[in-house]
């Protein structure tokens, strides 16, 4: 058994074949290339119990030999394929279980009754060609491969670069993704070859993933804190990669942005245990990615929230048929700027760098020192530092509601949600009767305050479709549309806010919990 930690690099066969022959790796190789055809087939119950498990088995011919592989998940790194890897050379086709000398593992194969129930579930075939490279003080193997998944009738193409640790320091991996995202695109691909086998064999589309609840432990210092909340946050983003690349499901760009902005409050959470060249760059990146994505979410919400119960109610208004119809068109154009985006280097970039900050720990500034040094605080102290403060500016602002305008409005319903994350960073902290009272405020906080973000966002949309119309008799129709759209919210918020006192009575009479 050994351990083994893998980045895997998404590439056209062209850029795979240019990475191959780049100066960067002509300058890290230790020793001349190999080449092998590998044929890997890999097994499971009918009801896929070592996927469930985490676990994936293959058997792999190289030339005459045949090697059994059982990986298995090993700890967690943010951004790297981290396994433990049983391996033995066998003589038959099909696997030998008894060759894995792990008593937890051998416990699942009997629980589970594995030997009498494996069989085949689907095949990879490919080209590999193997480059050993010795990057500062470590030894990396790089692997780039060309083939395809076999399920069944079902095929999937492969055409991916592996990094793969041999000796030395797993940061190592990262450094060399970004030295290569400089000069080659590509896409961090966060499915090993045996899940996306499973989803070929299945014929499932990928699916959005919500975020994790944060486990967090008293004993655990702000920083160890910081550092659990950015990787559930980072892990919820590349969950939902898959779902806007490869589906329509409007959910995965929903939850992908939903990480981007919990990470954002993250980082302002946190902002006092960061380095200020990290602060400045996680803002400015974050900031700019929530940008990209927001159009494809806005248009999404606008269409299903306001435009289709509108038709709903007036069928026969031609004119939001029209609006509907420029409303799509803005919607898929959306869609294709958040997949440019994930497909992008910049975002390639701030994947690695950040997980390579989580991973090395160098996000942090130098230590001062002094019982002071914010890092060093215990993981409730901050958490009720962080929670006083937020809980403050939303009773300050919203103190005043019956005086605030619109916009003011909706900062309170920004200031709510900041409060509604930090609360779900830190609940595991606090007594779960407490804070769960609280969230049900700061969520119907939202919700009485939704429909105004919705017409706030709306109008600027609407604004869009009007400047961008081909001709002036569209201009028309998409005015006609608007008018009706900017009567139904303004309905809308009139309803929803008469119910705000109710929701903020509600949240101004929650337990400070924090403050013990």
């Amino acid at each position: 058994m050994n351990e083994e930690y893998e980045l895997k690099l998404s590439l056209s066969p062209e850029n795979l074949e240019r990475l191959g022959r780049s100066g960067l790796i002509r300058a890290l190789a230790s020793r001349r290339s190999s080449r092998k055809q590998l044929v890997s087939t890999y097994f499971d119950t009918p009801h896929h119990s070592l996927r469930r498990q985490g676990m994936a088995l293959r058997v792999r011919h190289v030339g005459k030999k045949r090697i059994q592989t059982l990986k298995a998940a090993a700890g967690r790194a943010s951004g790297l394929q981290h396994y433990r890897e049983f391996e033995a050379e066998i003589r038959q086709d099909e696997p030998d279980l008894s060759l894995i000398e792990d008593a937890e593992i051998q416990a699942i194969f009997e629980r589970e009754d594995l030997a009498h129930n494996l069989e085949p579930v689907f095949t990879t075939r490919f080209a590999r060609r193997t480059i050993p490279l010795k990057f500062e003080d470590s030894e990396v193997e790089l692997a780039l491969d060309v083939g395809e998944i076999e399920a069944g009738a079902q095929r999937m193409p492969i055409s991916e670069a592996e990094f793969e640790l041999i000796e030395g320091q797993p940061i190592r991996l990262y450094e060399l993704a970004l030295a290569v995202n400089e000069k080659l695109p590509f896409h961090l691909e966060r499915r090993t070859k045996a899940a996306r086998g499973y989803g070929l064999n299945r014929g499932s589309v990928p699916q959005h993933v919500k975020a994790s609840a944060i486990q967090l432990d008293p004993t655990m210092t702000a920083a160890q804190a910081f550092v659990a909340a950015a990787g559930s946050c980072l892990a919820q983003i590349r969950a939902n990669e898959p779902v806007v690349l490869n589906s329509d499901n409007p959910e995965g760009v929903h939850q992908l942005r939903v990480g981007v902005r919990r990470l954002r409050a993250v980082i302002g959470a946190f902002h006092k245990v960061l380095d200020k060249a990290v602060l400045e760059f996680l803002r400015e990146e974050l900031r700019w990615l929530q940008q990209r994505l927001g159009p494809a979410r806005e248009w999404d919400v606008f269409i299903q929230e306001t435009i289709d119960p509108l038709q709903l109610r007036m069928p026969d208004q031609s004119s939001l048929t029209a609006l509907r119809e420029a409303a799509r068109a803005a919607q898929d154009r959306g869609y294709r700027e958040a997949r440019e985006t994930l497909m992008g280097g910049r975002y390639t970039a701030l994947m690695l760098q950040l997980a390579l900050w989580l991973d090395e720990g160098s996000w942090m500034p130098p230590a001062d020192g002094g019982e002071s040094d914010p890092r060093a605080r215990s993981a409730p102290d901050f958490a009720a530092y962080v929670l006083e403060k937020r809980d403050r500016k939303l009773r300050k602002l919203a103190g005043k509601r019956r005086k605030l305008r619109e916009e003011e409005l909706h900062k309170v319903r920004i200031l709510a949600k900041q409060m509604r994350y930090s609360a779900e960073f830190f609940r595991s902290l606090f007594p779960a009767r407490a804070v769960k009272r609280q969230l049900e405020a700061l969520e119907a906080i939202q919700d009485t305050l939704g429909s105004l973000n919705d017409a706030v966002v709306g109008r600027q949309l609407l604004k869009d479709l009007h400047d961008s119309a081909g001709s002036a008799a569209a201009a028309r129709r998409i005015s006609a549309g608007a008018a009706l759209v900017e009567g139904w919210q303004a309905a809308c918020i009139d309803r929803d806010l008469r119910h705000f006192d109710e929701s903020w009575t509600r949240y101004r009479k929650a337990k400070r919990y924090w403050r013990g």
